[in-house]
């Protein structure tokens, strides 16, 4: 099959709406009535790119974010922005400390009973499976396996309870089979995206064997390719072409610029 090429969107031109995450110019979540994204895929198949643009669209609607980087690599530049200093974290300490406190705040909002819509807060999580190899590898007596067990235990809390809450986790991994993911955390991630062209094995964990066929054939030529299950206006799963950075993108200006977005608002 030739190559082709899909139209992709420069991510300064990403347009934010009310609920609505754009993933590219025509697939949109509807995080409230598709809660909690997992996204996989091989390092560097553009799984950081998504999830820049997927929090660079929810500060421009002035929606609590907490940022969890894992490797402490790229996203946790963020904590140069001064509004989000307080809400990026890293490395083993990092990841304990930003899952217990967003399944605190989410505890504190269930008991306040509240009866209007919920605000957003999202959980963003880049490379939950580094973490997970981390804990898997402390011992038992260890005193840091207490608090990896009760992390997890956590997040499977926020991935049930949290959407009646307004309470959300977008999750990226490199495979998210059984070792890096518990099936009862990942059967709650009901949007599932996976960056790159997947094998065999990735598209059964994410989608369906079924969906070999369309996915096999593809061949694009962009980089920031996508598949996706469970956005608004498609069945099954669909291509997409996530937003484009340049050479000379900023991180940090892009977030900045996203935010006094949000406070023209």
């Amino acid at each position: 099959m030739q190559s082709e090429k899909i139209k992709q969107l420069k991510i300064e031109k990403v347009i934010p709406s009310e609920n609505v995450i754009c993933l590219d110019l025509t697939h949109k979540w509807h995080f409230r009535e598709v809660p909690n994204a997992l996204i996989a895929g091989n390092v560097g198949t553009g799984k950081s790119v998504l999830l820049i643009a997927m929090i660079g669209q929810l500060v421009s609607q002035k929606y609590d974010v907490t940022i969890i980087d894992a490797k402490d690599v790229y996203l946790s530049r963020l904590k140069q922005v001064s509004q989000l200093s307080a809400k990026v974290f890293s490395e083993f300490t990092g990841t304990v400390d930003a899952i217990s406190g967003f399944y605190d705040l989410m505890i504190r909002t269930r008991d306040r009973h509240l009866d209007s819509i919920p605000e957003p807060h999202f959980l963003v999580i880049d490379e939950l499976g580094y973490f997970v190899q981390l804990g898997d590898k402390l011992g038992f007596a260890d005193e840091q396996r207490l608090l990896y067990e009760q992390a997890m235990s956590q997040l499977k809390e926020i991935s049930v309870m949290g959407r009646e809450l307004g309470f959300y986790l977008i999750i990226s991994t490199v495979l998210p089979n059984a070792e890096f993911l518990p099936l009862v955390l990942r059967n709650q991630l009901t949007l599932r995206i996976v960056m790159g062209q997947p094998s065999s094995i990735l598209t059964g964990i994410m989608f369906d064997n079924s969906s070999l066929n369309l996915l096999r054939p593809l061949s694009i030529t962009n980089n920031g390719l996508g598949f996706v299950k469970n956005v608004y206006g498609y069945s099954g799963v669909s291509p997409f072409i996530a937003p484009e950075i340049t050479s000379e993108f900023d991180l940090v200006q892009y977030v900045e610029n996203s935010i006094r977005l949000s406070e023209g608002k």
